[in-house]
């Protein structure tokens, strides 16, 4: 599995207070100009994505787009209303609006999932190191 690849991050200083976690494999469709880029985090109330200048659109702060989230170019969720609330040269960082109860379990679920896989490999890791430690 991708499990340890997994990169995790939460920060209590910034306004963005929902657990983070990026998922090697994940990206983000953009519908309005059928467009792909890779996800550089996500958590059950936003995504952010990598743009490339010579391909993205421009997007700017406050623009609503409709998006879709592909794991291994598998469709995970469709049709996600997003607002735009950081936009740069290389990236852009979008919440989630009035997704359906439904997707937002869907979106739960899977950062759930990987913070658990992720705690559990940590301490794996952990309890290895202590047993090398001991030799």
């Amino acid at each position: 599995m991708f499990y340890d690849q997994l990169d995790l991050e939460y920060s209590g200083e910034t306004r963005r207070k929902a657990f983070r976690i990026a998922i090697p494999g994940l990206k983000v469709l953009v519908m309005d100009w059928d467009m792909e880029f890779k996800a550089t985090d996500i958590s059950a109330g936003g995504v952010s994505f990598s743009l490339s200048e010579q391909e993205s659109p421009y997007l700017s702060v406050g623009q609503e787009i409709l998006i879709s989230l592909t794991i291994d170019n598998k469709l995970f969720l469709q049709g996600l209303r997003a607002s735009v609330v950081k936009a740069g040269k290389d990236f852009a960082a979008c919440r989630f609006v009035d997704i359906p109860l439904r997707q937002e379990a869907l979106l739960d679920k899977l950062v759930l999932e990987m913070q658990k896989n992720m705690i559990e490999l940590k301490r794996k890791q952990r309890l290895e190191e202590e047993a090398d430690e001991k030799k």
